[in-house]
C-alpha cells in the first residue's frame, strides 16, 4: 500500500524549482493572492519561498505547479508600487522572479 500511495502521490521531481509567471502580473496588492505558475513547486520539496526581505510560510493551495499564498506586508512600498524579487528554494537549487507589489486596498 505504500508504494501505491507513493505512486498516486507522485514522485518529488530531484529539479530546481522554476517560475514561469505569477498572477496577476500587473500588480499585487499587499493582503490579496498570489498565484505562481511553474513546476516543482510543491511545499514538500521547497525549503524556502520569500517575498523580498518576507519569507512566506502558510500557503492557500499548493501542488507540483502551483503555490498561492497571501502577498504580506512589506513595508515602503510607495503609492506607484514596487517590483520585488519572489525567490522558491529546493535543495537542487532555487528560481526568482520579481514581483510588482502594490500597496494594500485597505490604505486606499
Amino acid at each position: 500500500q505504500a508504494r501505491v500511495a507513493q505512486l498516486e502521490n507522485g514522485i518529488p521531481s530531484q529539479a530546481a524549482p522554476n517560475i514561469l509567471f505569477v498572477t496577476p502580473n500587473n500588480g499585487a496588492p499587499i493582503g490579496s493572492e498570489l498565484q505562481v505558475i511553474g513546476s516543482n513547486l510543491s511545499l514538500g520539496t521547497l525549503t524556502s519561498v520569500r517575498l523580498g526581505n518576507r519569507q512566506i510560510n502558510t500557503f492557500t493551495s499548493n501542488s507540483e505547479k502551483l503555490l498561492v499564498f497571501e502577498v504580506p506586508a512589506i513595508p515602503n512600498i510607495p503609492a506607484q508600487g514596487a517590483d520585488v524579487n519572489l525567490v522558491v528554494s529546493n535543495q537542487f537549487g532555487d528560481d526568482s522572479i520579481p514581483v510588482r507589489i502594490l500597496q494594500s486596498e485597505t490604505y486606499n
